[in-house]
């Protein structure tokens, strides 16, 4: 950076407050080259070179990446450029992501054995888990468990190093050690609810720490921090390094992660403590840290010598916390608090309107996993709200009124997102899919191979590997793109002469209430707006097949298969989110049941023949809820087609008549009865008697 500035910037003059400013300003710190730019009053003839803590903020800039799911081998670079420009926050972010891999790799199961003790007869658990110990043994003697291992102990004293540094009480750190190791390069990071998908801060941890202090004097008293992965690989060295500086002089840090073992060397330092701090992000329910406080008292960590560290959103604690020892932090007392006021302690990021009313501030997560928002922000200008700025992970644009929100989704809906998925399959395309590495609730291959399995009944846990390596082939992108992740109907703006406009491009690609999962195939978003779209029931007549057509013509063919089962997908995850809510599931029901009709039509076929009426039952008959919704199956549309070949189908139903009207629009069938015979309905008339 010296080198350059010296040779390349001597006479360039910007105002780097400016988002303009600021692009050309990395442009030309990274590649050497620009236009001089006058700055000043008329007439001002001295050129100003930017000062070491512009050209700080333009090499961050430059070095944010739009994707956040990074493999080790990729967060080693990020780690070494984050290092050489001396940013503790984007030092420290990367370090801990690099050992939540780490973590998770070296306490990962063997053969899954663990979850199949859970699912077996008690007998046969004891022996999976026994033959469980035996080959955990053998695999620990392996030499590249050893290096792993070892690479462990070596990085967790760069995560120290980086804590320290931005605890304000060290520097950084030289070179990070690296790895050969293949299986651990290739692994890809989890993302952090703490600073990702939810506004905490550093200054946070240090508030956690400060109270600790107050409640445990004696500074000589030997300390451990537990955190809790994934979040509790970013919080606890921070807690650590606070609670060092405060004075205590035997500090030590781990993490775990539920349900997965403890290494022997962290039990060690977590037995040899007197307090066992349990930190992690603001609970749902609490019972990671019930788990984790369990597993504690299983390795001989009494109740007495726990203290949680809880940041709060919301009034209090969950009940499963209720009568253990806590420290806790308030929402109202989060950093972010103190910069903008939000009257409403949600889960996710923080929102609030400007003085002005001219603004939008926005919460979007801390460093790097912030920055990218303004990174998306600076490539798809043209569609999305006008961004002014990005500070310590708060977003500032410009609020657009809820009157010019999209109420319908239709055929001018259905271009514009073709047009939007295709600039972010050119801007925020990335070299390699990183989703077949993760796996869990928040990877769409994964929902989809278990909705497969699902189809086998008492067979599905044979079936699953097979139904994971067909989802994963099936999810498969030719283009893999940054996702958008939040495509509902509500996102989306018209602006009249300005066009439309896309909001909820800031919204971290983590997912903290199951309200998405990451597929980086841009079909997968355009399947999501179709769901959206039918779920709130404000989608016209033809706007899947609108949508469809003009991604088809934008981004290439998409399968009918591919087509229907991300649409399922995202019924999944509508149907997780609004669990609890009768009318929410009925919906995603009818939405489900709309896309595999739509499939099965051109099987099916359309009609218009004058042979003899033939009346059939819909429920258990032409339909079965194999998708945890009624839909018809493979035998159930070649049955259908065939009859209908010869005679005139009529259903005969229980159901309402809205839902008998779709189905006999969508087949191509004469009509039927609909509430157990109540009312009948002509399809090629589209009237209806009572």
């Amino acid at each position: 950076c010296a080198a350059r500035r010296s040779a390349t910037l001597s006479s360039m003059v910007v105002t780097p407050s400016s988002r303009a400013g600021r692009t050309w300003l990395w442009r030309s710190i990274i590649v050497g080259t620009g236009p001089q730019v006058q700055h000043g009053r008329e007439g001002s003839a001295a050129p100003r070179a930017p000062s070491a803590a512009e050209c700080a903020v333009a090499l961050r800039a430059a070095a944010t990446p739009a994707n956040v799911l990074l493999t080790y081998a990729e967060l080693e670079e990020l780690l070494g450029q984050s290092l050489a420009r001396a940013d503790a926050p984007d030092a420290l972010l990367v370090a801990c992501g690099m050992a939540q891999i780490l973590d998770d790799y070296v306490t990962r199961d063997v053969l899954s054995l663990a979850r199949v003790a859970e699912v077996a007869p008690r007998r046969l658990a004891s022996v999976v888990l026994a033959a469980r110990k035996v080959l955990l043994l053998l695999r620990d003697r392996a030499p590249a468990e050893r290096r792993a291992r070892a690479l462990r102990r070596r990085h967790a004293d760069v995560v120290r190093a980086c804590a320290t540094a931005l605890a304000g009480n060290g520097v950084l750190p030289g070179p990070a050690p690296r790895t050969s190791l293949a299986a651990v390069r290739e692994r890809v990071q989890r993302l952090p609810n703490c600073f990702c998908s939810f506004d905490q801060h550093p200054d946070d941890c240090a508030a956690l720490a400060a109270r600790v202090a107050k409640r445990l004097p004696d500074r000589t008293a030997p300390l451990a921090v537990l955190g809790i992965r994934t979040s509790g690989s970013y919080l606890a060295p921070i807690v650590a390094a606070h609670l060092r500086a405060a004075g205590y002089t035997s500090v030590g840090e781990t993490t775990h992660r539920p349900a997965r073992r403890l290494l022997r060397e962290d039990a060690a330092r977590l037995r040899a403590a007197r307090t066992v701090l349990i930190v992690d992000d603001p609970p749902r329910t609490g019972n990671a840290y019930v788990r984790t406080a369990e597993a504690l008292e299983h390795l001989g960590v009494p109740g007495s010598a726990q203290i949680l560290l809880v940041p709060l959103l919301g009034e209090g604690l969950p009940d499963a916390l209720a009568g253990r020892d806590a420290v806790t932090l308030p929402s109202h007392e989060w950093a972010i608090r103190t910069r903008v006021r939000d009257g409403e302690s949600r889960r996710g990021h923080v929102r609030a309107r400007s003085e002005d009313g001219r603004e939008l501030l926005r919460g979007v997560g801390f460093g790097y996993f912030g920055r990218r928002a303004e990174t998306i922000a600076e490539r798809l200008p043209e569609f999305l709200p006008r961004v002014t700025g990005l500070e310590e992970g708060l977003l500032r644009r410009e609020w657009l009124e809820d009157e010019s929100r999209v109420g319908r989704a239709n055929e001018r809906l259905a271009q514009f997102v073709a047009v939007y998925l295709r600039a972010r399959a050119e801007r925020l395309g990335v070299t390699h899919d990183p989703t077949p590495a993760l796996s869990g609730d928040d990877v769409a291959w994964e929902r989809l191979g278990a909705l497969l399995g699902g189809c086998f009944g008492r067979m599905r846990l044979l079936v699953r590997p097979f139904a994971r390596n067909v989802a994963r082939a099936l999810c498969a992108p030719a283009s893999p793109t940054v996702p958008d992740g939040h495509m509902r109907v509500e996102s989306f703006f018209d602006l009249g002469e300005r066009g439309l406009r896309k909001v909820s491009f800031e919204e971290s690609t983590n997912v903290t209430s199951g309200r998405a999962a990451f597929c980086f195939d841009p079909a997968f978003d355009a399947a999501g707006v179709v769901a959206d779209a039918e779920i709130e029931n404000v989608a016209d007549g033809t706007f899947a097949d609108d949508v469809r057509r003009a991604c088809t013509d934008a981004l290439g063919a998409i399968s009918d298969e591919r087509w229907l089962l991300y649409q399922l997908v995202h019924h999944g995850i509508a149907r997780y989110v609004g669990r609890g809510s009768l009318e929410r599931l009925l919906a995603v029901e009818r939405a489900t049941s709309r896309a595999v009709q739509r499939y099965f039509a051109p099987l099916i076929g359309v009609h218009t023949g004058d042979g003899a009426l033939c009346a059939v039952d819909i429920d258990d008959v032409l339909e079965t809820r194999l998708l945890d919704a009624p839909a018809i199956g493979p035998d159930g549309a070649i049955a259908l087609a065939g009859l209908a070949r010869r005679h005139r189908v009529v259903l005969a139903s229980g159901r309402s008549l809205p839902e008998l009207a779709e189905r006999c629009r969508a087949w191509g069938l004469a009509g039927g009865t609909a509430a157990y015979g109540a009312v009948v309905f002509d399809a090629r008339s589209g009237t209806s008697r009572s």
